[in-house]
C-alpha cells in the first residue's frame, strides 16, 4: 500500500512540475517522503509488534540444546534466559539494554559477550545470528529461530 501511495505522490509531483524548472522542490519533496516512509528493511522496528517474549531451543556443541528465552520490552530493554539442557540446568539470566541497527531490523543485546548477541527481528519471531552477526545457514538454520510466545493474562 505504501509503495502505491509513494508512486501516486511521485506522479503528482512530476505532473505538477512539468513545464517548470522546479527540480529542487521536487527533490526536497522526495527527500521528505523518504524520511516519512522508511525503506522496507526498517519496517521491523516501526511496523511489527516486536516487543514480547520469544522462545526456542538452539543447537549446542556439547549439550542437548540451549533452551533460550528472550524478552524484548518497548523501552528497549531485554531479559535473556538460557538453560543448557543435559548439563547443569540452572538458568543463566542476563538483563540490559538493546540497540537497533541502522536498518531497523536487528537488535544487539548490550553486555552479552560470551554468546551471540544479535537477533534479526521478523514477523512473530527473532532469528539468532552468529558471533559475527551473520544469519546461520545449512541444515540447522531453522533451529536458530525463536518464536514469539502468546501473551498471558496476569
Amino acid at each position: 500500500m505504501k509503495p502505491l501511495l509513494a508512486l501516486v505522490v511521485l506522479s503528482l509531483l512530476l505532473t505538477a512540475g512539468c513545464g517548470s524548472a522546479d527540480t529542487p522542490d521536487t527533490d526536497a519533496a522526495l527527500h521528505e517522503m523518504q524520511q516519512t516512509n522508511p525503506a522496507p528493511a526498517s519496517y521491523a522496528r516501526v511496523s511489527l509488534d516486536w516487543f514480547g517474549t520469544y522462545h526456542g531451543i538452539t543447537p549446542c556443541a556439547d549439550c542437548e540444546g540451549i533452551d533460550t528465552t528472550l524478552e524484548l520490552t518497548q523501552d528497549e530493554r531485554f531479559t535473556l534466559t538460557t538453560i543448557y539442557l543435559g548439563e547443569d540446568e540452572t538458568p543463566a539470566v542476563t538483563e540490559g539494554e538493546f540497540f537497533w541497527n541502522e536498518a531497523g531490523n536487528t537488535v544487539t543485546l548490550a553486555g552479552v559477550e560470551d554468546r551471540p548477541a544479535q537477533f534479526f527481528v521478523a514477523e512473530n519471531a527473532v532469528i539468532q545470528l552468529d558471533m559475527e552477526g551473520n544469519r546461520v545457514t545449512g541444515d540447522l538454520a531453522d533451529l536458530y529461530i525463536l518464536r514469539k510466545q502468546p501473551e498471558t493474562a496476569e
